[in-house]
């Protein structure tokens, strides 16, 4: 799992650590463990985060507090994201999450489409944390209302998720 990002020469890095050992769980705070980077002199930054998720009168994205200023990414990267959630707001009727068929909404075929943007999006932005929420788990989720936690249906963009070769 990644953890703190120690600043290189003003370049972070991923390390790994074991997350039983982890101090800042101990101590009793709470945020994300990928949150925080060492900044040059020894003192904690947080990471800039971006949520990739379509839904209705966004751009596809959501920014954290963490990311200050604009999002960071090619214009070609970002015309395809907003292309995404276009889609989503034109052809995906809030009522589509109640048909267990799929067939008002290909649900699985939109998430593995976003997943690739949120993969390139974390290609072009290595030292931010990307997390994704997919649609197509979103959707199978819900068939269990009862049992049904959102959070499952979001997840982190790692570089390796980012770099392996599509399946």
């Amino acid at each position: 799992m990644a953890g703190l990002v120690p600043a290189t020469n003003g370049s972070p890095q991923t390390k790994q650590y074991d997350s039983n050992l982890d101090a800042r769980t101990r101590a009793g705070v709470s945020y994300p463990r990928s949150s925080l980077s060492l900044g040059g002199l020894g003192s904690w930054k947080r990471v800039p985060s971006v949520h990739i998720v379509a839904d209705y009168g966004t751009d596809g994205y959501r920014l954290d507090a963490d990311a200050v200023g604009a999002f960071p990414i090619s214009d070609s990267l970002r015309a395809r994201l907003a292309a995404w959630n276009d889609a989503f707001e034109r052809a995906c009727p809030p009522d589509a999450y109640e048909d267990i068929t799929g067939k008002r909404f290909d649900f699985v075929a939109f998430a593995a489409l976003g997943l690739e943007i949120a993969k390139a999006v974390k290609r072009e932005l290595p030292h931010w944390r990307v997390l994704y929420w997919d649609e197509g788990l979103d959707w199978f989720l819900a068939r269990d209302p009862r049992h049904q936690d959102r959070a499952r249906a979001e997840y982190e963009i790692t570089l390796k998720d980012a770099f392996a070769p599509p399946r």
